[in-house]
């Protein structure tokens, strides 16, 4: 930072320095002038010396208090401050006290550089601070007077207030402009420990009246001053241990609800740099095969960068990781004794009230600084590392390792000690857990809105990205385009090649168009054979068809898989914000029309047109024909069976709607909405509820003691009659409430948070059993998951498939477990469809699985024939 020139901190700080010594010389001067020189009778050397040592011993009998975002520090130098304004000219006590300042800062507390001459001045504007109020108070009066003792008070409380004002000003300075903002509102009783300043006070003068009459009566009443020092000094101790404790709630506080790793990390460091009283935090972890690093420093400026050297994935057991990352920080207050250091899982809790755990601890002459590149290393194979300017302490983050690490004291700060190691490895083990958490949200919030197969983002992403590119452009009055892409005759690929060759060439395309077209705006993969892509900032209508295209012709190249080249086809459908909509759902429902016009035409790419759009018609005609059926009870209930991986018992079944409209099927996703629009949710669920209920009674009847599950909508989650409704339903059948699973969805419970949970409290109360169904799909946290009264979370079918061979959904599938082992939940896995996947999740703890492996949906009489059929002894073969 060479050429900062007053910017850098310890520029400014010297600058502070030069000022107020400018301001004692011309206050000396000024007093010499009034009061004369110094009389040639005055102060002997005697006298002189013991007020340089006694100035001098006080760098060493020091007294900490915590204070705002830093340390009150108390030397008892009250006493000989006191001693000097009694007995010898303004002038010789700032001699003397520069003379006792260097010899204790230097020799007994190891300051050098800013920090030393910082505290030089600072001593020396308290000493003449205090001889101007002891001398305009006291005036000619007997300084052993009463009027002496109060002038001699005033003093000491006025240079305990210039230490502070000073002190804050350095922290301002330095790297906290927040910080007379925090002194103005700051208490007063708080700031000035009037206590211990009265009462060293006190000493002092009764020490002056003493050593008039009998200077060895000084011996004694030294015993009382150290023994006021030890008293003082445990008063300290305990404030700072319960500083610390309260330090450490506020951050576990503020952990709590964040689920944003970046976030987590910037609380971390900024409440890390306070408590521990640092300039500068950085909290190193591992992510993507290489090392992060997110510091924070000077005036709360957050970097995140990465660490030159290697990430080592693994969780930091070896010692020859490369882990460089060139930071440079200031001077070494002081050697200390080097101990050899050993590892230490730092993920445990570490008491503030037990000693820390053997930590590295370097004395060589340079050990303050970091310039080295990896000085903390150690701390990633679990040895904490101690110097008196800096801390580093591991960060379990699972089975990997970080490192959380501070340095650079504050001024008010001589050095790092043991209790400040002890509070940051307690920190690193809460920011740990929060990381991992946060970490572990954000995988599956990333699988949920992402394709597995080519890692684009999905349908759900892709409609949340359509609504902000076409807010953003009405409010900018530019265009958006939407592409809707469809393999034509993909299905042809699939049965004569095989799903791997189409597998492989979907990630091709998919390279493609994110390669190619990615920086103008989406591209995602909505399933099967089709993507989409969001055109922002498109231009004209125009130039979004000369785009599509391009497009059309980028898909359509030969594509390369195993030995042969594959011909490919596309029909594309292309819609334009704000000209056919400004909604994201109807945008890609005319898209989607367009497309299919596109495709019936062959012409390879079609923009959307007023006379596609029949959704209309079919929509309402549905939604009449479901009324109908409604109404009517021709709906149907199918049972897809639910069974222990581990012995084959069968353990219930998952109730599914069906219905089919003038003889053709109509998908649940597509009538389910249109219940819910139509206000038909209601008896739609009622009508599955009590068929549910009533084949689940038969089954008992017949020796099957099995559960059934029932999915509810989001709308009747906030229902207040919901829980009478299932009560008279359970009891119409003769049927226990544990008899009765409803799965919810994560969205249906944010959705209205306190309205959900109400009604959730009275169905737990109930009886039945809760379960959060496509767990890791929707948007909660952890932290709320924790607390709902549920009994059951189901593995989407999404991270299930391909778990053996798919690292990133395996990952997801076992912290899920895990979790649930956690809460004492039972696991549900769905979409089982391959043995080697009902293995995996046998082997790993899943109480219950449903799939295609086990047995497609099937109607009620076909389910009991399944059961008879299959059973042998009350076990399924699996």
């Amino acid at each position: 930072m060479a050429g900062g020139g007053v910017r850098t901190p310890g520029a400014r700080v010297l600058a502070l320095s030069a000022a107020l010594a400018v301001v004692v010389v011309a206050v000396q001067a000024a007093m010499w002038h009034l009061t004369g020189a110094p009389s040639p009778r005055g102060a002997g050397p005697l006298l002189l010396g013991t007020l340089v040592l006694l100035f001098a011993l006080a760098e060493r009998f020091t007294v900490k208090f915590p204070v705002r975002r830093g340390a009150h520090t108390m030397t008892l130098s009250e006493i000989p401050l006191v001693l000097g304004l009694l007995m010898i000219h303004p002038a010789l006590l700032v001699l003397v006290r520069l003379a006792g300042a260097l010899a204790g800062l230097i020799l007994l507390r190891g300051q050098r550089g800013s920090k030393l001459v910082f505290n030089t001045i600072l001593y020396l504007t308290q000493a003449t601070m205090a001889a101007v109020v002891f001398h305009l108070l006291g005036g000619p009066a007997d300084p052993y007077g009463p009027v002496g003792w109060a002038a001699a008070f005033a003093s000491t409380f006025v240079a305990d207030l210039v230490s502070i004002v000073l002190i804050s000003a350095v922290i301002a300075l330095h790297d906290d402009s927040q910080e007379w903002r925090r002194l103005m509102s700051a208490d007063v009783k708080e700031l000035l420990q009037m206590p211990l300043v009265a009462v060293s006070t006190t000493l002092a003068l009764v020490t002056a009246l003493l050593v008039r009459q009998q200077i060895w009566a000084g011996l004694l009443l030294g015993v009382l001053v150290f023994a006021a020092y030890r008293v003082f000094d445990r008063y300290a101790q305990q404030t700072r241990t319960h500083q610390q404790v309260e330090d450490l709630y506020r951050f576990t506080r503020s952990l709590d609800g964040l689920t944003d790793a970046r976030d987590v990390a910037r609380t971390t460091l900024d409440q890390a740099r306070d408590v521990v009283r640092a300039e500068e935090t950085a909290l190193i972890v591992p992510q993507d095969g290489r090392l992060l690093r997110m510091r924070m420093h000077g005036r709360d400026r957050f970097e995140v960068t990465p660490v030159n050297g290697s990430g080592d994935p693994g969780s930091g057991h070896h010692s020859g990781q490369a882990v460089a990352d060139r930071i440079t920080r200031g001077h070494v207050e002081g050697p200390t004794a080097a101990e050899p250091g050993i590892a230490r899982d730092a993920a445990s809790e570490v008491p503030l009230d037990h000693p820390p755990a053997a930590v590295n601890r370097d004395a060589s002459e340079d050990s303050g600084t970091v310039d080295d590149d990896d000085w903390w290393r150690p701390a990633r194979t679990g040895t904490p590392v101690l110097r008196p300017q800096s801390i580093a302490v591991p960060v379990r983050l699972g089975e990997l390792s970080g490192v959380l690490y501070v340095s650079g004291c504050l001024p008010d700060t001589p050095a790092f000690t043991d209790d400040n190691l002890r509070l940051l490895q307690a920190m690193a083990s809460h920011a740990g857990s929060a990381l991992s958490e946060a970490r572990l949200l954000e995988r599956l919030r990333h699988t949920a809105a992402h394709d597995p197969l080519t890692g684009l983002p999905n349908r759900q992403r892709y409609l949340a990205d359509l609504q902000e590119a076409t807010d953003t452009a009405a409010a900018d009055g530019r265009t958006v385009g939407v592409l809707l892409l469809d393999l034509d005759r993909f299905k042809d690929v699939n049965d004569g090649l095989g799903h791997d060759t189409g597998d492989d060439l979907l990630r091709q395309i998919g390279r493609r168009l994110e390669d190619r077209y990615g920086a103008h705006g989406t591209v995602s993969r909505f399933g099967g054979d089709e993507f989409a892509l969001i055109i922002r900032d498109g231009g004209s209508q125009e130039a979004i068809l000369a785009l599509a295209e391009d497009v059309r012709r980028t898909v359509e190249l030969p594509a390369p898989v195993g030995d042969l080249e594959l011909d490919v086809q596309v029909s594309i459908g292309v819609c334009v914000a704000p000209e056919h909509g400004a909604d994201a759902d109807r945008l890609l429902r005319r898209a989607d029309l367009a497309m299919y016009a596109a495709k019936d035409s062959r012409c390879g790419v079609r923009v959307y047109r007023a006379e596609d759009d029949h959704d209309t018609a079919r929509r309402l005609a549905l939604m009449a024909g479901l009324r109908v059926a409604v109404d009517a009870g021709t709906l149907t209930v199918v049972y897809q069976p639910k069974v222990d991986p581990a012995g084959g018992r069968v353990l219930g079944a998952e109730a599914l709607v069906r219905w089919q409209h003038e003889g053709r099927p109509v998908p649940p996703d597509e009538f389910i909405p249109l219940a819910e629009r139509a206000r038909l949710i209601g008896p739609l669920t009622a009508h599955v509820l009590d068929t549910a209920l009533a084949d689940c009674a038969t089954w008992r009847g017949l020796g099957h003691p099995l559960t059934v599950a029932v999915n509810l909508s989001p709308d009747m989650l906030t229902d207040p009659a919901l829980t009478g409704q299932i009560e008279q339903a359970l009891s119409r059948h003769g049927l226990p409430a544990a008899a009765l699973t409803l799965e919810i969805t994560e969205n249906a419970i944010m959705a209205d948070p306190t309205n959900a949970r109400r009604t959730l409290d009275a169905l737990h109360g109930l009886g039945v059993k809760l379960s959060i169904d496509d767990f890791g799909t929707g948007h909660s946290s952890l932290g709320r998951l924790a607390h709902l009264p549920i009994h059951e979370m189901k593995i989407d079918k999404s991270f299930v498939r391909h778990i053996v061979t798919d690292h990133t959904r395996r990952a997801v599938t076992d912290a899920a477990l895990q979790l649930a082992r956690a809460l004492d939940l039972t696991v549900v896995a769905e979409g089982v469809e391959e043995q080697d996947e009902l293995d995996y999740l046998r082997r790993h703890g899943c109480h219950a699985i449903q799939g295609y492996l086990i047995s497609k949906p099937i109607p009620p009489v076909e389910f009991l024939t399944w059961l008879t059929t299959h059973r042998s002894a009350g076990q399924l073969a699996v």
